[in-house]
């Protein structure tokens, strides 16, 4: 994705491990599919499924994550992904009815829910505010400022679909995603990375992420707060940053 528009094309295995090793990070089909590659070869049984994002360009098959079969009985599911842009530090039980529990990580709460085959990935978040904006976490919750940060966090604003995947779509080759991800990487209308510069990471377990001109960061109180490029960071932001220098 750092290269020319008309020069760029989805990545070879070899090019994704040598980017994973080198700390490079990459798009869900590099760090999925490494990650695939390491849960498979200590001995778990993986398959890649393939998730469509929620996103203006309406592209089916535009995400890739992972389901581990069998991680603690023979017949249990679990949903894995390190590469979603939301902080999901754990594998997901999927063997439930209708809808799963709610989890919070970072600044997000989130579920799972069923229609069918069908596995729904839905979120909520917090507002984010302005780096200097009088308003705080606690005025733009509900609960007041003596409800707990996942309270409040979990009655923030409303559900909203991130993406949804099909559970009998089971890959155990990367080969056969290729046709799907080759339009990913090379039709500049179907992902929003083409077109909006944007790194991401979670130092200390706090979002941190660089989008256009802005910085974003995550506070205390699990809510994000956006300062542009060309301002004077505020203190909380010096230790992300430096933890890239």
């Amino acid at each position: 994705m750092a290269v020319d528009l008309d020069k760029r094309r989805r990545p070879t295995w070899q090019e994704i491990k040598t980017d994973m090793f080198a700390c490079r990070g990459g798009l869900c089909y590099s760090q999925n599919a490494f990650m695939f590659a390491l849960l498979t070869a200590i001995g778990l049984d993986v398959s890649m499924t393939r998730g469509t994002c929620v996103n203006p360009t309406n592209q089916h098959n535009n995400h890739l994550c992972l389901l581990i079969h069998g991680l603690f009985s023979p017949n249990d599911t679990f949903l894995a992904d390190v590469a979603m842009g939301y902080a999901m530090p754990r594998v997901i039980s999927l063997d439930f009815e209708t809808e799963s529990p709610e989890y919070t990580d970072s600044f997000q709460t989130y579920k799972f829910v069923k229609d069918g085959d069908t596995v729904v990935f839905k979120g909520k978040t917090k507002k984010s505010i302005r780096a200097g904006d009088i308003q705080t976490a606690d005025v733009q919750m509900e609960g007041g400022e003596d409800a707990d940060a996942d309270d409040k966090l979990s009655s923030a604003r409303e559900w909203k679909t991130r993406y949804h995947f099909t559970l009998s779509d089971l890959h155990k080759e990367l080969e056969t995603l290729d046709s799907d991800f080759d339009m990913i990487y090379t039709d500049v209308t179907k992902l929003v990375f083409h077109s909006s510069p944007r790194s991401m990471h979670w130092p200390g377990s706090r979002f941190f992420a660089i989008i256009e001109l802005e910085f974003i960061t995550e506070n205390s109180t699990r809510t994000l707060v956006k300062t542009n490029i060309s301002q004077n960071l505020p203190d909380d932001v010096k230790p992300s940053v430096e933890y890239f220098e």
